[in-house]
């Protein structure tokens, strides 16, 4: 059976960091899989960059993770 992590976030936009985190567990940890689940606009949360461009940022962000 696959364990596998769920990584909340705003990703706005996706860093560095973010893919220090998930590079991190997957090396570190016995998970075997992370779903990205980014949030949706929250009132308490000031976005920099507009939300289909933070997809567009998500979508690349991911084919890099894959390389």
């Amino acid at each position: 059976m696959n364990k596998v992590a769920i990584y909340c976030g705003a990703f706005n936009p996706p860093t560095i960091a973010h893919k220090w985190v998930i590079t991190h567990i997957l090396e570190k940890t016995d998970i075997d899989k992370i779903v990205l689940c980014p949030s949706g606009p929250r009132e308490d949360k000031d976005y920099w960059i507009a939300d289909d461009v933070r997809e567009k940022f998500l979508r690349i962000f991911y084919k890099d993770l894959q390389s």
